[in-house]
């Protein structure tokens, strides 16, 4: 038997209502929140990309740097040495190109394991010191001195040699070139 029926309702419309308001604006917030994330990681990506694209060009240019680097040190007409510039290996040739070691009698692998010393003339040799003192504060040095060939002929050569630094370290330039026909020829003038 039913006796009677109770029934106890609310309007729950308005919470739902600021429920549905609430999960609209929460996923709002997310979804603004997601597109910013979105934004930023395809800037970084696009930054990234222009980054690496201009490493690669560096490098490309740093090659190309370095082509043209070799191309003018083994070709040219002077003898090239690059010298080591301070302590105990200073003076040691760390390179000299093709013109130095047929200049000298010597092959460019030969001369790598020697120093400037062991090609000066013994006049030379002893203003080697002072010479390196000069170069080391700074001063370019231009001058003519006798170097020794591997067969010890003595002969005369014009030197520019300074400091050059790279890659945090310093070295000696030292350009030479033979003058031997130049003195030939001043002698021949003097004699006439």
């Amino acid at each position: 038997k039913m006796i009677g029926v109770f029934e106890i309702s609310y309007d729950v419309s308005a919470e739902k209502n600021k429920l549905r308001a609430r999960a609209r604006r929460t996923t709002a917030v997310f979804f603004s929140l997601a597109a910013v994330l979105l934004v930023a990681v395809v800037i970084t990506m696009r930054k990234e990309s222009a980054l690496a694209e201009a490493k690669r060009r560096m490098a490309d240019v740093v090659m190309e740097s370095e082509k043209r680097y070799r191309m003018l040190f083994e070709h040219a007409g002077d003898a090239i040495f690059i010298l080591e510039s301070e302590g105990e290996t200073a003076g040691r040739i760390v390179m000299a190109n093709k013109a130095a070691a047929a200049m000298h009698g010597y092959t460019a692998a030969e001369l790598s394991g020697m120093t400037i010393r062991d090609l000066d003339a013994p006049d030379a040799a002893r203003r080697a010191p002072d010479i390196m003192r000069r170069i080391l504060i700074g001063e370019w040095i231009k001058m003519e001195m006798h170097h020794r060939k591997k067969d010890g002929t003595i002969f005369p050569v014009d030197v520019n040699a300074g400091l050059l630094e790279f890659g945090g370290h310093k070295y000696i330039l030292a350009i030479d070139r033979d003058i031997t026909d130049r003195r030939q020829i001043e002698e021949g003038r003097e004699k006439l």
